[in-house]
C-alpha cells in the first residue's frame, strides 16, 4: 500500500499570487489604448489602425485618477453644474421678462381698443327717453373698463419688476434693460 504525502498549501498560494500579479498587469494594459491620429482634408481623424503616412501614435490612458485629481474633477463638475444651472435660470427669467413685457403691451393695446369701441358706441347715441341716465350708464361702463385694465396692467408691470429683481440677483443684464 502506497501512501501519498499531502501537497503543501504554499504552492497554491504562490500560484494565486502569480495569477493576481498577471491579472493586475493585464488590467494595467487594458486601461491603455494606442490610437492613431491623422489629418485628412483639414480634419483630424482617429483610428485604431494606422490611417496614413502622417499617422501619429497616441496612447490613451484610462488609469484610475488619484484621489486629488478625482476631488478636483468633482469640484470642477459641481462648479460647471452650478454655472449651467444659473445660466438656465437666467435664460428662463429672460424669456419670462420678455413675455411679461409683451403682456403689458397687449393689455395696453386692448384697453385702448375697448375704450375706443365704447366711445364709438357712445357717439352713436341712444333712442332712450332718459338721455342723462343712458349717459351715466355709458360713463360708468367706460370707467369700469379703464379701471379693470389699469389694475391688470399694474399687476403685469409688478410681475415684470419682480422678474427683473430675480434676474438681477443672478447677475448680468436682462433683455428688458438692454
Amino acid at each position: 500500500m502506497t501512501h501519498s504525502i499531502p501537497k503543501p498549501v504554499l504552492p497554491f498560494a504562490a500560484t494565486l499570487s502569480a495569477l493576481l500579479a498577471v491579472s493586475a498587469v493585464v488590467r494595467a494594459e487594458e486601461v491603455k489604448e494606442r490610437v492613431y491620429e491623422c489629418h485628412r482634408g483639414g480634419q483630424v481623424v482617429f483610428s485604431s489602425e494606422p490611417c496614413g503616412p502622417d499617422a501619429e501614435t497616441k496612447t490613451l490612458d484610462y488609469a484610475e485618477p488619484g484621489r486629488s485629481a478625482t476631488k478636483e474633477a468633482i469640484e470642477a463638475a459641481q462648479q460647471e453644474d452650478t454655472q449651467a444651472s444659473v445660466t438656465a435660470q437666467a435664460e428662463l427669467l429672460d424669456t419670462e421678462i420678455v413675455n411679461a413685457q409683451n403682456e403689458v403691451e397687449r393689455l395696453r393695446v386692448e384697453q385702448k381698443e375697448r375704450i375706443y369701441a365704447w366711445r364709438q358706441t357712445m357717439a352713436e347715441g341712444t333712442d332712450q327717453d332718459d338721455f342723462n341716465a343712458w349717459q351715466a350708464q355709458m360713463d360708468a361702463k367706460l370707467q369700469a373698463i379703464e379701471t379693470s385694465y389699469a389694475q391688470q396692467i399694474e399687476d403685469a408691470e409688478d410681475k415684470v419688476d419682480q422678474l427683473r429683481s430675480q434676474r438681477a440677483a443672478l447677475g448680468s443684464s436682462d433683455p428688458g434693460q438692454r
